[in-house]
């Protein structure tokens, strides 16, 4: 009903969708909505961005205004506010019940399909179920070739890889000129441990777009995966170079962070990620900065001995909004995982289960979860039962090299050393796995077995802090071996 709110409106949603400037879209919708109280599509995109940057507040206040002017909402549009509503409250059944009235009154909105697969199936692991809503979201919206890719992902979880393969090479030949379909397949063959193949498709993505950012970052990560780090860290040092947005520039400092993750250099890796964390607060949303890089970050202050700055980065997840208000208590469990501490890794998982993390936060929880209660069990010296529950957990992490340290403490050498050469082909160089083929090999009195391996492990650490736990164990076996 007025000309200026429109005009603001239409500003805010320019910065957001065009910028993903979150202050200035929160600015200019403010504006909106002083201008017309009434506006409910300024109330809708201002709650959307309060979620988004954490302030609960501003999401309280501004729920009974859009209740008292849904009428002025298409319907489909109440839809969506009773959705969120549900949402915050953390009625994830209720949610997904209003989703599927939602497809059934408007069956060509494809919104409410996206949010079932993505919120409700993909997060679930019930990946099956997302397959077939991304399979009818594609039906309707033909030119949407992300879902091509979603499938391929999805179907690469449920361990059909001939399948997965098929859809990304579907999506290149539907849209051949997009590098994108290049990149996904490449880091298909680099999980399916197919490196040759990997570094081919990144070669072939060179031809369409020379000089791509992310193809140099995608090349690097093949490298270090290989133990070429060399190569890795000149390809990252060229991204660098050729960078022009900080969007690329903080996912080559990512791929920068992890080379020297890799390598032991923690200390390097920290400062760094502290560097992209002031970076991705002026392209993310606050509440994406503070679920990812600040729980991101806990590991690295355990490493670096930084103990007080990973208790604060857990106390600042306190301030995260509804539904995600609860997500603290995973930064606990993190913490404490990263800790060693098996009573406070078991106070973690008691209180994620009476605040229902795993209906909220879902598959990715759950896996999380068990492989914390593996970790429990082997801290305690049960390694039966840990190794059982390693086993299961698949390729998760590093899970099999856990798996295998258990198996080989109960006397499963057999066992161990399989799991442990199945995992080197998808990790050659991984240190914490060598170190224990070489245990391994000791206890079989193959001595030139077990050098070889220890060597394989030092090579990767050579450089890495001098405090760093993990390489003073090593170089006292190596001293211990005289060699």
């Amino acid at each position: 009903n007025n000309q200026d709110a429109l005009r603001y409106f239409s500003m805010g949603m320019y910065e957001l969708t065009v910028h993903n400037n979150y202050s200035l879209a929160n600015k200019f919708l403010g504006k909106a909505l002083e201008k017309d109280p009434s506006f409910a599509f300024a109330s809708l995109n201002l709650l959307l961005l309060a979620m988004d940057n954490n302030d609960a507040e501003k999401m309280s206040s501004l729920l009974p205004s859009l209740r008292e002017h849904l009428y002025k909402l298409p319907e489909r549009y109440r839809f969506h506010v009773n959705y969120i509503e549900f949402m915050l409250e953390g009625n994830i059944d209720r949610g997904e019940a209003i989703l599927e009235l939602w497809k059934r009154i408007f069956p060509a909105d494809p919104v409410p399909g996206w949010y079932l697969a993505v919120n409700h199936y993909e997060n679930s692991g019930l990946f099956r179920k997302a397959i077939k809503e991304y399979e009818l979201l594609l039906e309707m919206q033909p030119y949407q070739g992300d879902y091509i890719l979603k499938i391929a992902e999805l179907n690469y979880h449920e361990g059909l890889n001939k399948q997965a393969e098929a859809q990304y090479k579907r999506y290149i030949e539907k849209f051949p000129g997009d590098i994108k379909g290049y990149h996904e397949l490449g880091r298909f063959y680099l999980q399916t441990a197919e490196f040759e193949k990997a570094e081919e498709i990144y070669e072939n993505a060179f031809l369409l777009k020379p000089e791509n950012v992310e193809t140099m970052i995608n090349l690097a990560e093949v490298r270090i995966r290989q133990g070429q780090f060399e190569k890795a860290r000149d390809d990252l040092n060229e991204a660098l170079y050729l960078s022009r947005t900080r969007r690329d520039s903080i996912n080559i400092y990512d791929k920068i962070i992890y080379l020297n993750e890799q390598r032991g250099r923690n200390n390097e890796a920290l400062q760094l990620r502290r560097k992209t964390r002031d970076m991705a607060l002026k392209l993310d949303s606050p509440r994406q900065v503070l679920m990812e890089r600040e729980t991101g970050d806990i590991p690295l202050y355990i490493k670096t001995g930084d103990t007080v700055s990973a208790y604060a980065g857990v106390e600042n997840l306190k301030h995260l909004p509804p539904p995600y208000h609860t997500f603290y208590v995973w930064g606990k469990l993190v913490l404490a995982r990263e800790m060693k501490v098996p009573e406070n890794m078991k106070e973690a998982l008691e209180e994620g289960a009476q605040k229902g993390l795993e209906k909220i936060y879902g598959y990715s929880y759950k896996r999380y979860r068990d492989y914390s209660e593996a970790m429990v069990l082997m801290l305690e010296g049960n390694f039966k039962e840990a190794g059982d529950k390693f086993l299961a957990l698949g390729m998760t992490g590093k899970a099999p090299v856990y798996a295998a340290e258990c198996l080989r403490k109960t006397g499963r050498i057999r066992q161990a050393r399989k799991v442990l050469e199945d995992y080197l082909k998808y990790y050659p160089v991984e240190p914490d796995a060598h170190v224990q083929m070489a245990l391994i090999a000791r206890d079989r009195q193959n001595i030139d077995l077990y050098r070889y391996h220890l060597r394989v492990a030092m090579n990767v650490w050579k450089e890495a802090d001098r405090d760093y736990r993990p390489r003073m164990d090593l170089q006292k076996l190596i001293e211990e071996e005289g060699f």
